[in-house]
């Protein structure tokens, strides 16, 4: 899996990360936005694996780029919402959800048929 690049979300939002993450609370800052990127596209991946039976292979690498930018952009504004407490719930970013849900990334699994119920 190509991970999403510091230039890639810096064309994307106009954002470099290495600046917004710099106060970062890390004992590795030379690599602080290389891990934060990859720590988001890989719950991103896993979030899709464990929810719409998503297998990264099957699926077209830019669209999926396209929806972790947005999560990054999401997870930059709001914070990681994801670890904050017990009563969190993990979710995808809105844009990120549009994304995916356009692409037909979202069905419920990869033989459901659209508009009929999954479990029929």
């Amino acid at each position: 899996m190509d991970y999403v690049t510091r230039a890639e979300y810096l064309e994307f939002s106009g954002i470099d990360l290495d600046i917004e993450l710099r106060k970062s609370n890390t004992d590795n800052p030379g690599n602080v936005t290389k891990i934060f990127i990859k720590r988001v596209q890989d719950w991103v991946f896993n979030f899709m694996k464990f929810n719409f039976y998503f297998d990264y292979e099957d699926y077209d690498a830019d669209i999926f780029k396209e929806g972790v930018l947005h999560q990054i952009d999401y997870i930059r504004r709001n914070g990681d919402i994801t670890i904050d407490g017990e009563t969190t719930i993990s979710k995808l970013a809105p844009n990120t959800l549009m994304v995916y849900k356009i692409a037909g990334y979202c069905n419920i699994t990869p033989e459901r048929v659209l508009g009929k119920s999954a479990w029929q």
